[in-house]
């Protein structure tokens, strides 16, 4: 019996989607991409803030508090 599933892929970075490069310059993490990484947020984390939410901190390290905010395109 042949089984198939689906899988979610995970790049190097421990979530879904990739890092791209934007027009200005900056690295954004894509969750609804795929392939290498075109650029790394690093070094800092995921942190969870007073109020909950969820923010990259480029000056700190260790393992992240919480996954990336939903994706938001940029609109020119």
């Amino acid at each position: 019996m042949l089984a198939m599933g689906l899988a979610t892929v995970t790049g190097a970075n421990g979530f879904e989607g990739r890092w791209k490069l934007a027009g200005d310059g900056t690295c954004y993490l894509d969750p609804t991409d795929t392939g290498p990484d075109q650029c790394w947020a690093s070094p800092g984390r995921w942190k969870v803030g007073g109020d909950g939410s969820c923010y990259w901190d480029d000056d700190d390290s260790g393992p992240n508090q919480c996954a990336p905010p939903p994706f938001e395109p940029l609109t020119k």
